[in-house]
């Protein structure tokens, strides 16, 4: 019944699309769903955002006039905002554009936004975005036993088998089941999407329609401690942003191209980032859960 937005935030991998998606299905009609996306090297370009927002409403016409001839009792998700963000002067176009539509919005229409916490949290000291909507909403993490009903979930629908440390699923304890997700927890710290790749990571053979796991490795922070200063600030704006591309990074470094392409290289080497697709990088998902609560715990994000 009202106009305005709901924000969602978490971190990488914690459902916020799917919460989005989940969110606007109980509520709206799915022939009035509709999503935009942002490229996925991210962009500050207004007049592409306008685009890619028209097209997902599937018309031609200008953006406002869209909403005004709209179908009504509609629901709009704008996935990942901050890639539609740049930590520049002009970096703030496409969310001032957005607040604008979303102010000039009729109650027929309704927006669904989701963006990346650390980038929430970054902006937020310079604009407070959460004044634009109605409520802003986080998740949080799962637990033990929620992280064993969706991966268990995932898994049934494979049709395959699992030994866990040589023991068939169905001889193992509900004592030893436990242990080995509430290890993953501690492993994924609740975050889904690191305790899916979790699994993954301890699959160490698959024999026909057996997989054989072990128990999650386990790891230190104090390994991130010998990265150097350089590879550090890098790393930082590449979380931020969630991915970029290389002509939107070497804007942060203009004075120092050198040093940009060289630290990119042997971050590259590293594992630390990879290619999304060429020239747009990303922080290695499998590592970044680790990396960024180092990093928070270091006050740098």
């Amino acid at each position: 019944g009202h106009n305005g937005g709901l924000l969602i935030i978490g971190e990488r991998n914690f459902g916020k699309s799917s919460l989005s998606k989940h969110t606007a299905e109980v509520n709206f009609k799915q022939s009035k769903i509709f999503n935009v996306n942002p490229v996925s090297s991210g962009s500050i370009d207004v007049e592409l955002f306008e685009k890619s927002f028209s097209a997902s409403l599937g018309t031609s016409l200008p953006i406002e006039e869209a909403l005004r001839s709209g179908v009504g009792e509609s629901v709009i998700i704008i996935h990942d905002l901050e890639l539609w963000w740049e930590r520049s002067p002009e970096g703030w176009n496409v969310i001032n554009r957005l607040f604008e539509l979303i102010s000039m919005s009729e109650k027929k229409w309704f927006f669904i936004v989701n963006m990346n916490i650390n980038s929430f949290e970054f902006i937020r000291k310079l604009k407070a975005i959460d004044q634009y909507f109605l409520a802003v909403v986080e998740c949080e993490p799962f637990d033990a036993e929620e992280l064993k009903d969706i991966i268990l979930l995932r898994h049934d629908a494979s049709g395959m088998d699992f030994k866990l440390n040589n023991i068939d699923e169905d001889d193992l304890s509900q004592l030893r089941l436990a242990r080995f997700f509430n290890s993953l927890f501690d492993y994924s710290k609740g975050n889904i999407g690191s305790a899916l790749n979790g699994w993954i990571n301890c699959i160490y053979r698959i024999d026909g329609n057996m997989l054989y796991l072990k128990n999650p490795a386990d790891y230190s922070l104090s390994l991130f401690d010998s990265l150097p200063d350089d590879w550090i600030i890098v790393l930082v704006q590449i979380i931020l942003h969630r991915r970029l591309s290389f002509k939107r990074i070497s804007k942060f470094f203009i004075d120092e191209p050198v040093f940009l392409n060289e630290t990119i290289d042997k971050l590259k080497r590293a594992r630390l980032i990879r290619e999304f697709e060429k020239d747009v990088l990303e922080v290695n998902p499998y590592i970044e859960p680790y990396l960024l609560y180092y990093l928070n715990k270091k006050g740098l994000v």
